[in-house]
C-alpha cells in the first residue's frame, strides 16, 4: 500500500534540517578550499627556492597531500550537492 505524503507528514521530517545541513556542507567545502589554496601557495613558494633531492621528496609528499585534500574537497562538493 502506497501512503500519501501529507503536510503533516512533510512537516514532521523537518526539512529546514536538511537545508541547514547542507549549508554547512557548503561552508566546509569553502574552508577546505581555502585550506588548500593557502598550501598551494605556499608550496608554490617553497618550490621557488628549495633545491635538491630532499627539496623534490618534499615537493612530492606535499602535492600528494594536496591531491588527497582535493579529493576530500570533491566528495563534500558532491555531498553538498546530494543535500
Amino acid at each position: 500500500e502506497v501512503m500519501a505524503a501529507t503536510i503533516s507528514i512533510v512537516e514532521a521530517t523537518q526539512p529546514s534540517r536538511l537545508l541547514d545541513a547542507a549549508c554547512a556542507q557548503d561552508d566546509k567545502v569553502a574552508a577546505v578550499a581555502a585550506e588548500i589554496d593557502l598550501q598551494q601557495r605556499g608550496l608554490d613558494s617553497l618550490q621557488a627556492s628549495w633545491r635538491g633531492d630532499t627539496a623534490g621528496a618534499a615537493i612530492a609528499r606535499a602535492e600528494t597531500d594536496l591531491a588527497r585534500q582535493r579529493t576530500v574537497n570533491s566528495t563534500l562538493t558532491n555531498q553538498a550537492a546530494a543535500l
